[in-house]
Order: C-alpha cells, then structure tokens, then sequence
C-alpha cells in the first residue's frame, strides 16, 4: 500500500511538473553531455519527515540513482523559500524545477484545480477516492489542458 501511494504521489508530482514546463528550460537551450552535473531545486508545503518531505526525498533518490549521480535535487520545506502559494509562484517562474504543491494553491494558476479543495465532495473510504480519480480520464484530461494553456500563455 505504501509502494501504491508513493508512485501515486510522484505521479501527481510529474503532473505537476510537466504542466509548468520544467522551470522555463527551452530545447535547445541547454548542452547535455555525459559528465553534466545538474543541481535542481524542489520545494515542498510540509516540514522536515512529514509526508511531502519523504515523498520529496525518496524522489530525490531516485533521480541521483536512475541518472547515475548526475542529478542532485535540494529539496526546500514550507517556510524556506516561501509559503505554499509562494512555491507555485516560484516553480511558475523557474526559480525551481520541481514542487509538490495542494489543489488549494495551484488552484491560483488554473482556477479549474480548486475542485481538489471541496474536501466533502470525496467519501471518506480513501478506496472509493482513489478509484473515483483514477477513473477520472475525462477530469484528468481535461485539468492537463488547463495546465497547458497556461504553460503556452507564459
């Protein structure tokens, strides 16, 4: 179950991501060789081994691992570069290159998101939740187009 909720999680993370358009970074614009060291940035809401702070570090993990030590990620908690609404600020204009951000503060960039935030429209079983946003295809395309129009738009 843990396993199911960590990939959940970065998923979302990806999601994320990707519809701000890794910090600003333009093909082209950038020379990859085999010896390039990338230090990346990531902001997160919660505190030092709250859930977004493991989540965050088992992320990190991976990335160093999966691309052989060539990526280091500095992950920042609430309060260290900013407020919640401050990290999606920040991730917007590429002053990080990832974040774990809540509906609540995304919801400043595509108003649309802020469906998350109505916590009583969700059952309280977290399975019948999970099952309702996995199934979600219409929902989830629909918010990743969102995200891209404003992508497009910066």
């Amino acid at each position: 179950m843990k396993k199911k909720a960590l990939v959940a999680t970065l998923a979302g993370l990806c999601m994320v991501v990707g519809a701000t358009g890794c910090a600003g970074v333009r093909t082209g614009e950038m020379v990859h060789d085999e010896n390039t060291v990338y230090e990346w940035r990531m902001v997160h809401e919660e505190y030092t081994n709250d859930m977004q702070d493991v989540y965050c570090k088992e992320f990190a993990e991976l990335l160093h691992e999966k691309s052989d030590g060539r990526i280091n990620l500095q992950i920042y908690q609430v309060g260290q570069i900013g407020n919640a609404l401050q990290g999606c600020e920040i991730l917007q204009n590429g002053g990080v290159e990832f974040a774990m951000i809540s509906p609540g503060n995304t919801g400043t960039v595509v108003p649309e998101n802020q469906l998350f935030s109505l916590h009583f429209l969700f059952p309280q079983d977290m399975d019948k939740t999970q099952k309702v946003l996995k199934e979600s295809v219409a929902l989830n395309e629909m918010l990743a187009e969102k995200y891209l129009e404003k992508i497009l738009c910066l």
